[in-house]
């Protein structure tokens, strides 16, 4: 029935929004691996073999979906061996219900296989756990190696996995002496990536994260924030759903402290694992904080997210059945809610609405600059004649720049012809104040954070 109901919000308007920015990421790594993504290629490899079966927006994101549906699979599987029937429907229904999983699954991104992965991960270390073998040790590495190659934070996930086993068997020396070479084995093969991801964090830290607000230590609503953004879609839903995000948080993590007491207190070992489970990466991720790689935001907590609801589902068998299952109706209707929510949603970025605007209009003498550059894959899909040119994000607008060189012919040769910039809101601000400083008036248009800056070059 749970897998029924996410299959059916899934593939429910799967290619009605826009693709954005990072979905054109996804598009550019298909033909070849950008730098950046070297450290996690298993998702645009797999991608890549994908295409064979079709190109549409549909067929690209129905992966993802198909990825979810696993996630759903093992989160139930984990939920029934922690403890019952009742608790793994609950966490899976959630988890379907969830409008950040359902945005994730819609995308044609790694989120969801890595969630896949993860669980697959997790539910195999539960196996071993509870008896060991040979066959489940080396299928726990083979997943363990492909969760990591999708997105390094899979390390978090070993991390909690070898403090749970110190922690709960210290006596089986024989399991310990194996998970430890196993672990030595993926740090190995994991030399590549690791250097990479030292990389990709000093890229980030000077050219993106500067610009956003990360959720300080010394914030009371950062850490919350977080974690309630990281399990519903807050994105364009105001301040009362930012309100909501926080007061889910809130929920979150005193189901996690309330787990970890009764663990502590009463050595009921499913409640330590599962509180341990989210703890243990989340205190990681704010130590990688603290030495500035600024991981802790939603979309990097988002694999915790089912660690999240099988803590509220444990936190909530707690209260006699009345509260109890007042509490799982409040949370299903709360979720229905944010899903309605999701489907009024325009999309994070319209560049479909802006392609297909300017594919309608009667204008021959026309070229076309994207910024950033790896938007063009997504214009193309949209507009296939369109004139494209590139930019790189990182690149520098100035007269010498990429902007300068673009207009230097047309600003030479006085030609009659249009220009057109399609930029996301940030960088048509830079487009503007350099227009503005040559006095080149333009007209701007906006298609959901996705501007259209259109100029006439007869008009100089």
């Amino acid at each position: 029935m749970v897998l029924s109901v996410f299959l059916a919000l899934g593939l429910y308007h799967l290619d009605y929004r826009s693709m954005w920015v990072d979905e054109g990421l996804t598009l550019n790594n298909i033909a070849g691996l950008s730098r950046h993504d070297l450290f996690r290629p298993l998702y645009f490899l797999f991608v890549r073999l994908w295409t064979v079966g079709g190109k549409s927006i549909f067929y690209l994101r129905l992966s993802s979906v198909l990825f979810g549906l696993g996630s759903l699979t093992f989160l139930f599987l984990i939920g029934l061996r922690l403890k019952n029937l009742e608790l793994a429907l609950i966490s899976s229904l959630l988890y379907a219900l969830s409008s950040y999983h359902l945005e994730r699954a819609q995308e044609i991104r790694m989120y969801t296989m890595f969630s896949f992965l993860a669980l697959a991960e997790m539910y195999l270390f539960m196996l071993l756990r509870e008896r060991f073998s040979w066959k489940k040790f080396v299928v726990y590495w083979v997943i363990s190696f492909l969760c990591l190659a999708t997105d390094p934070l899979g390390a978090f996930l070993n991390l909690f996995q070898n403090f749970s086993l110190i922690i709960n068997h210290r006596k089986q020396r024989q399991f310990l002496k194996n998970t430890i070479l196993v672990e030595a084995g993926l740090i190995i093969l994991s030399i590549p990536w690791i250097l990479k991801i030292w990389g990709f964090s000093v890229y980030f830290q000077g050219k993106w994260i500067k610009h956003i607000k990360i959720p300080s230590l010394l914030d009371p609503t950062g850490l919350p924030g977080s974690i309630g953004r990281s399990m519903i879609l807050v994105t364009e839903y105001g301040k009362e759903i930012d309100k909501l995000s926080f007061l889910i948080g809130m929920l979150i993590l005193v189901s996690l402290l309330y787990n970890a007491f009764i663990w502590l207190r009463r050595k009921e070992e499913a409640r330590g694992f599962i509180a341990l489970w989210y703890l243990i990466p989340v205190l990681a991720m704010l130590t990688a904080g603290i030495f500035n790689f600024k991981l802790i935001f939603c979309r990097y907590l988002f694999f915790l997210a089912p660690a999240a609801y099988l803590n509220l589902s444990f936190f909530l068998s707690a209260f006699r059945p009345s509260f109890k299952y007042l509490g799982y109706a409040l949370l299903i209707v709360v979720s229905i809610f944010l899903l309605s929510q999701y489907y009024r949603y325009p999309g994070e970025q319209d560049w479909k609405g802006a392609a297909l605007f300017l594919a309608k209009e009667k204008k021959t003498e026309r070229r076309i600059l994207i910024y950033p550059k790896y938007a063009t894959s997504i214009v193309r899909y949209y507009y296939p004649e369109a004139s494209l040119e590139g930019v790189r994000a990182n690149e520098d607008f100035t007269n010498d720049g990429a902007l300068g060189n673009f207009l230097a012919p047309y600003l030479e040769n006085k030609q009659e012809t249009w220009i057109v910039f399609l930029t996301t809101s940030e960088g048509a601000q830079e487009i503007i104040h350099y227009l503005k400083g040559r006095h080149l008036a333009a007209n701007e248009q906006t298609f959901q954070k996705v501007v259209l800056i259109k100029l006439k070059m007869n008009s100089l």
